[in-house]
């Protein structure tokens, strides 16, 4: 006889397979050991460096939109220009104001250009660079001081320049 498979035999026939031990309900049940999966092949570790990755590439274009933004915007809305504080003598002149009464009350208040306006407010001039903001520093008898940044500009009520200065 021959002891090599040729392929027309049958499979031996023994005792079926029998199905793993049962546990008793109560008893404790005896864990197999997980097989063992290195740190290299975890989906999970991947998956979490791509969000990481992605999670701060919106951060930082977040960052670089919002200054982006900002930036724009204070530009815009700067009322005060840039080259203004570097041109010799500054760009306010005293013919840019009108001062017409000033009232020396509790409050000490004056008209500039045609609008009531009190010490700390602020008076809004077209100079060639646009328009400015510039704020009264101080209401005196027939004086108002403004304030514009590092200039500062004294203006005369329009009656006390039209009437000669006592000696």
């Amino acid at each position: 006889m021959n002891s090599a498979p040729s392929g027309d035999e049958e499979p031996p026939v023994g005792p079926p397979a029998q199905p793993p031990p049962r546990s008793l309900p109560g008893a404790p049940a005896e864990e197999a050991p997980l097989p063992r999966v290195s740190d290299e092949d975890t989906p999970a570790t991947s998956f979490s460096s791509g969000a990481l990755t992605f999670v701060g590439s919106i951060l930082l274009i977040a960052i670089a939109f919002s200054l982006g933004l900002s930036y724009l915007l204070e530009k815009r809305w700067s009322r005060r220009p840039v080259a203004a504080s570097a041109s010799a003598g500054g760009f306010l002149k005293p013919a840019m104001f009108h001062v017409g009464a000033v009232s020396l009350g509790t409050r000490h208040l004056a008209i500039v250009n045609g609008k009531p306006v009190e010490e700390g407010g602020a008076v809004t001039v077209s100079t060639p660079s646009g328009l400015v903001q510039v704020r009264v520093a101080r209401i005196e008898d027939g004086l108002v001081r403004f304030v514009y940044g590092d200039e500062q500009i004294e203006v005369r009520t329009d009656s006390d320049a039209a009437s000669p200065n006592p000696p």
